[in-house]
């Protein structure tokens, strides 16, 4: 007979007191609820087989009455996810590269278990897909995301004999057989993979690393300059002034090395302040309009390591709700009740793994296609609409912030935080680290 158990979660976040009360089995967690009153409860039940695998994840209205249909609905192949049926009709298969065939037409493939092949469809029409290729030594070497208007977006990366990127270019097909270069750069690297310089892109240019002690820029594996002019860093190795087009960033780091606030050097002014908890899990950001707007502060809620309220302070109501299964990203209700479902393409056993080039496709509550996220070889988020078309230069149409679980895009200071430290798309680098990793979820660059 197995013995249940209920744990509270606490989720104080020196603000305000919340909660998240999780309900465990045998066979693993079985489902929780918030114990805040907001304008809907967010109350979550966890089917698992007899592996421990999530079978369906059902909301629970606020008469405890399950909804049907299931938020999503799992199938799986061992401990991969094959299916995931959302409650908006789309439906995504991962086919992986161990399963049957030795690779998929036109694809030179020697990924070993690798999820190759992501779609989507509704009733039977297709929605979007990503179709991936990897070399010889397991690195990704392609992406290519077809939309629902039949366009096809390649992301083609070629490595060095020690997997670094030494090339990376982005390839719009329309249909008409017309191929439009949206992107490509080339670097040089030294022995250990720090770029040298770099030609095409958004920064082309030569990176210099001072040898000469303090600071040892050489032996810590930082940039003294990049294209864009002086780069410096604190006494920690944390970045603490980055020039770019039209910008100096200012960034303050406190000792445990997290990104406390980034401001304007050329201005002086303030533009995102930064509070953490025990854990370093970001809890309180505020941005500064600077435009005589009062500054705006949202709170973060979390189960472990991964958000999933982002509640505003001045109303103290959720912006944004994620639910998050398992490490996959599964729905996310904005403060106004719009649903929007995320779709994933996998990168091999673990949906809660996604690298920087993979992609997501986000659905409305109708299952129509509203935003294709991807990035670029330097985990630089592109954002675009259903049908491949760019839709923003920096930041996510649909309001989506944490692009991946446990990694916060920050597009008006240009990096992603999370619970590792911060990371610059820009250098293609970690910028700042913590010196206590709790939880899993942070950004992986490709180099």
């Amino acid at each position: 007979m197995p013995t249940f158990f209920f744990v509270q979660i606490p989720l104080h976040q020196g603000i305000a007191d919340s909660g998240t009360g999780s309900t465990y089995d045998h066979r693993g967690r079985t489902g929780y609820a918030t114990s805040v009153q907001w304008p809907y409860q967010l109350s979550i039940v966890e089917t698992r087989d007899a592996f421990g695998r999530v079978t369906a994840v059902t909301a629970r209205n606020e008469a405890g009455q399950l909804v049907s249909p299931p938020v999503a609905s799992m199938q799986h192949l061992g401990m991969r996810v094959s299916r995931c049926d959302t409650a908006n009709g789309v439906s995504t298969t991962h086919t992986y590269r161990g399963d049957g065939d030795p690779a998929l037409p036109d694809t030179s493939n020697f990924g070993f278990d690798r999820c190759v092949l992501t779609e989507s469809s509704q009733q039977g029409k297709a929605i979007w897909a990503s179709k991936k290729g990897y070399d010889y030594y397991q690195s990704q070497s392609s992406m290519s995301v077809i939309h629902r208007n039949g366009s096809t977006r390649s992301h083609t990366h070629d490595r060095d004999p020690l997997g670094r990127i030494i090339s990376s270019g982005i390839v719009f097909d329309a249909g008409d057989g017309i191929l439009q270069t949206e992107y490509d750069v080339a670097y040089t690297r030294n022995a250990r993979g720090d770029r040298l310089s770099s030609t095409g892109g958004e920064n082309p240019g030569v990176y210099l690393q001072s040898d000469i002690l303090p600071p040892g820029d050489a032996q810590r594996g930082r940039y003294t300059s990049w294209p864009r002019g002086p780069v410096q860093w604190d006494a920690n190795a944390n970045l603490t002034q980055l020039p770019t087009v039209g910008t100096l960033y200012q960034y303050l780091s406190d000792t445990r090395g997290r990104l406390v606030s980034v401001s304007n050097a050329n201005t002086g002014e303030i533009l995102a302040e930064f509070r953490y908890d025990g854990c370093d899990r970001l809890v309180q950001r505020v941005l500064h309009s600077n435009d005589g707007r009062p500054p705006s502060a949202t709170r973060f809620l979390y189960d472990g390591g991964v958000c999933i309220h982002e509640i505003d302070v001045s109303s103290g109501l959720p912006n944004q709700s994620h639910l998050v299964c398992d490490g996959t990203h599964l729905r996310t209700i904005t403060s106004s009740g719009d649903i929007v479902f995320v779709h994933r393409a996998s990168s091999g056993g673990d949906l809660s793994y996604v690298a920087p080039c993979d992609a997501s496709c986000i659905t409305d509550a109708t299952g129509t296609p509203i935003e294709i996220i991807s990035s670029n070889d330097a985990g630089l988020p592109l954002f675009f609409d259903g049908d491949g078309r760019p839709s923003s230069t920096s930041q996510s149409v649909t309001g989506l912030s944490w692009l991946r679980p446990g990694a916060l895009w920050m597009p008006s200071v240009r990096l992603h935080l999370h619970g590792g430290g911060a990371s610059s798309p820009d250098l293609g680098m970690q910028v700042s680290t913590t010196r206590k990793k709790e939880f899993k979820g942070h950004v992986s660059l490709l180099k």
